[in-house]
């Protein structure tokens, strides 16, 4: 739980320096789990799927160097699944026991409050932590993963962490109301980080947090968390020079200070919130409201990715102008992601069948873009899976996908509470890796397999009890 943590402040582990210690951790894990663990192989159908379709996706990768049109970032790709391999199969077989699967949720939330603290405390309290301010960002929150976005997911995980422990009425009373507490630190970082994409992932992992739970406290623990956010959200935008990082140091440190004690009172009146939320009686929420959190969970995602293809396909044939840090950001939909797509599904159909190999779409990219940017990869897992591996190399990410989504659901029907957390943060990741480039972000995607693992090893209570 605590490498994703760490990797975060080695720039998300997306460079070689904290990639290389992120697989130095995990493969010692495994093999520490190999030799101890009583059950180190998944026996239930779920988990086997997830690292089946994660071995798949290794070994495909390794075949297809060859056919690679550059060989470095190439092998970036499958040093990434080589780190993702072991520490799956590690936190699957650690997970096997009830006591620490409790940990899970809030494990993952002290590590996403670590590195949102850090990323805030340099806007609050710029004199005392000393940040890197790259020009790249315009102004948005991006340490220290370095990507703004990818900040924002991480802050959108938290929330959703978050509301899964207030959620849980058989967690203590301390422990739910320290869980309270955290959502305005979340919310305020990711409103500096002015990521669209994560505020619908946040939202998305929240109503599935409702529909797994279905349950009255979960509603309610979401309402207030969502509530306390928005105001902590509103008090980090209207700051202008901390928002867009602009002015003197000294006049930002005052700013900050008066936004600091702002957030206190806020914070403190979110932990008096669950002292709130104790007077309802913990109830099953009615089939019709169950039903139309679903149906608003479908409606967000679906409108979520039609606005974001639609905001560049009407676009000119340059580049869509940045809001950089300016909260007009947050109305706006254009973006370059539908012209990145294009190349993608335009490179799939070309070669359906096993792509045009590894790290290819910055190819491709470069080739058919109609604008003159610069880009890597194809901001969505899943296209630019289809474009680089094509369906051989797709049969393994819908594998891994395939094989969390009946853990989920196994895990809910044997704990719903306990397994509502993790099925969101999944939710919450899912969504996000379809607008972005989390995949290539270990700091943000071992916090989904560590939530998927957990919920693979609740699945192998169910299959016992079918049994």
């Amino acid at each position: 739980m605590g490498l994703p943590t760490v990797l975060a402040f080695l720039s998300g582990g997306y460079f070689a320096t904290g990639r290389a210690w992120g697989l130095i951790a995990a493969w010692l894990a495994f093999l520490l789990v190999a030799i101890a663990a009583p059950r180190p192989i998944p026996r239930a159908a779920p988990g086997a799927l997830v690292l089946g379709g994660l071995a798949w996706l290794t070994v495909f990768t390794a075949l297809s160097l060859g056919r690679a049109p550059l060989l470095d970032p190439a092998v970036d790709d499958l040093a990434r699944l080589l780190l993702y391999v072991p520490y799956t199969a590690t936190a699957i077989a650690v997970f096997d026991r009830a006591d620490l699967r409790r940990w899970a949720t809030p494990g993952l939330l002290i590590g996403t409050v670590i590195v949102c603290g850090y990323a805030l405390a340099g806007r609050l309290v710029p004199t005392v932590v000393t940040q890197t301010i790259d020009p790249a960002a315009s102004g948005r929150l991006d340490q220290p993963i370095t990507y703004w976005n990818a900040m924002g997911i991480v802050a959108a995980i938290g929330i959703v962490l978050a509301a899964s422990l207030c959620s849980d009425r058989r967690r203590s009373l301390s422990c739910r109301t320290l869980a309270f507490a955290c959502s305005p630190l979340l919310a305020m970082t990711l409103a500096f980080t002015l990521s669209r994409g994560g505020i619908v992932a946040a939202v998305a992992g929240l109503l599935v947090l409702i529909v797994c739970c279905r349950s009255k406290a979960s509603a309610m623990a979401c309402a207030l968390v969502a509530i306390s956010g928005l105001l902590a959200a509103a008090l980090a935008l209207s700051f202008g020079p901390l928002r867009e990082q602009t002015g003197t140091v000294s006049d930002r440190a005052n700013d900050g200070l008066v936004l600091l004690l702002l957030l206190v009172a806020v914070t403190v009146a979110s932990a008096l919130a669950a002292r709130y939320l104790e007077r309802y009686r913990d109830r099953d929420l009615s089939g019709p409201a169950t039903t139309t959190a679903a149906i608003v969970l479908v409606v967000v995602v679906v409108v979520g990715f039609a606005l974001t293809a639609w905001g560049s396909t009407t676009s000119s044939a340059t580049a869509p102008t940045a809001n950089g840090a300016s909260p007009s950001r947050l109305a706006s939909v254009r973006s370059s992601r539908s012209a990145y797509w294009s190349v993608a599904v335009n490179s799939f159909i070309s070669s359906p069948l096993i792509g045009k190999g590894p790290a290819s779409f910055r190819v491709e990219w470069r080739r058919e873009r109609p604008f003159p940017e610069a880009a890597k990869d194809a901001h969505s897992l899943y296209l630019e899976t289809l474009a680089e591996l094509g369906l051989v190399g797709f049969l393994g990410l819908l594998s891994l996908l395939g094989g969390a989504v009946v853990a989920s659901m196994r895990a809910v029907r044997v704990d719903r509470r306990l397994a509502s957390g993790p099925a969101a943060v999944l939710a919450a990741w899912a969504v996000h890796a379809g607008l972005e480039w989390d995949w290539e972000m270990p700091a943000v995607t071992l916090i989904a397999l560590a939530s998927i693992a957990v919920l693979c090893s609740m699945s192998l209570t169910a299959s016992g009890r079918q049994s």
